[in-house]
């Protein structure tokens, strides 16, 4: 992927950039498994979400307008949605988690682009797989950049067409939004920027923190009477024996900065993707078995000296000792290793790696490669 036009060009005017190997039958089926569910009846507050709307009016309850494996192509699909509607809009919210491999070829796509002048997100990048036919494909944003990658069909921007294989670039102060005439597949990543959405995440890390020291205080924690008094002083509460409370007390700060680091630590891992998907249960890897390294590890430093924090596809553990840097020094090299030769140290011993490198495997970090004989 060539993100030359859209680094120079970032959050400050529209750009186009070409070059992304998404595929769109996978996206496709992808949308038609998520569809299911929706079709048996709306699901409220589950993602992923749907959206659909026909003629310009919003459908809740679209049922047999939806997608699904029957319809073979998503040629055939738009050729049975034609006699119900002129124009339409199906809008999946947060998909990619539900395929790990679209997932990831995603995150690949993204890396890049973060590792250039424009930086790793800190909040989430939310995703949304779009078919749509005649109709607003999608509009800019005040808080977001939009990134839209076409996977089939044509879309106009500025009267410009922008095909399949190429990737749209909004900046927040853009006005015009991307149309299609025909069908058309695309994937939207919502990058935020604005700078007050990032309170809302502190938010969630200083609550999850009180309420960890509430839960494990000495005492417990007042509560103000309900119905309130009639004045207003009888609401100050009683100096608590507990001592001080959170935010001021040095550990609150330093568990409030331990659980960022960990928090970034997994979206960095995943490209900014939130939600990731969940880990595979894989049945233990054999002594026999060669491995290589599939995703990328992201090693930063441990709460407690002597540990490191790995992040791997948007999870992340802690690991200590030499045997983990081992490990990894010989996945980065790029080459087939036999699962034997990871659990042994340079004299041949043994190292106790095995729970290490299933772990990995459960979380997609090395897959099998079939056929290597070890």
């Amino acid at each position: 992927m060539n993100w030359t036009d859209i680094v120079g060009n970032w959050n400050r005017h529209a750009a186009v950039g070409g070059g992304h190997d998404i595929d769109a039958d996978s996206a496709y089926t992808l949308m038609c498994t998520a569809c299911a569910p929706f079709a048996r009846g709306m699901r409220h507050f589950a993602l992923p979400a749907l959206t659909f709307e026909a003629d310009g009016a919003t459908v809740t309850s679209p049922g047999d307008l939806l997608p699904t494996l029957d319809d073979a192509s998503l040629s055939r699909y738009a050729a049975r949605l034609d006699e119900h509607a002129t124009s339409w809009r199906l809008g999946l919210t947060e998909p990619l988690f539900t395929d790990p491999h679209l997932w990831s070829r995603v995150r690949d796509l993204l890396m890049p682009l973060w590792h250039s002048d424009v930086g790793l997100p800190v909040l989430p990048v939310a995703s949304e797989l779009i078919l749509a036919k005649s109709t607003v494909l999608c509009e800019p944003e005040s808080t977001h950049v939009t990134l839209v990658a076409i996977l089939s069909g044509e879309i106009t921007l500025d009267g410009r067409s922008v095909s399949p294989g190429e990737v749209v670039h909004l900046p927040t102060e853009a006005t015009t939004p991307l149309v299609t005439d025909g069908v058309s597949l695309a994937l939207r990543l919502r990058v935020p920027v604005g700078r007050r959405l990032a309170a809302a995440e502190a938010l969630k890390i200083l609550t999850g923190v009180v309420a960890a020291d509430a839960a494990t205080a000495a005492e417990p924690v007042p509560q103000p009477p309900f119905p309130p008094p009639v004045r207003g002083h009888e609401l100050v509460l009683a100096t608590s024996d507990a001592g001080e409370r959170p935010p001021h007390r040095p550990d609150f700060v330093a568990e409030a900065e331990r659980l960022a680091h960990v928090w970034w630590a997994g979206r960095a891992g995943a490209a900014g993707l939130d939600p990731t998907p969940d880990p595979d249960d894989r049945p233990p890897l054999r002594p026999d078995d060669v491995v290589r390294l599939a995703a990328p590890i992201l090693v930063t430093s441990g709460a407690d000296p002597d540990t490191e924090l790995w992040a791997v596809n948007g999870t992340t553990f802690t690991v200590g000792g030499p045997v983990p840097g081992q490990v990894l020094r010989l996945l980065r090299t790029g080459e087939p290793v036999p699962v034997e030769r990871l659990c042994r140290d340079a004299d041949g011993d043994p190292n106790g790696a095995e729970p290490l490198i299933d772990r990995l495997h459960d979380l997609r970090a090395v897959t099998v490669v079939e056929g290597a004989a070890s």
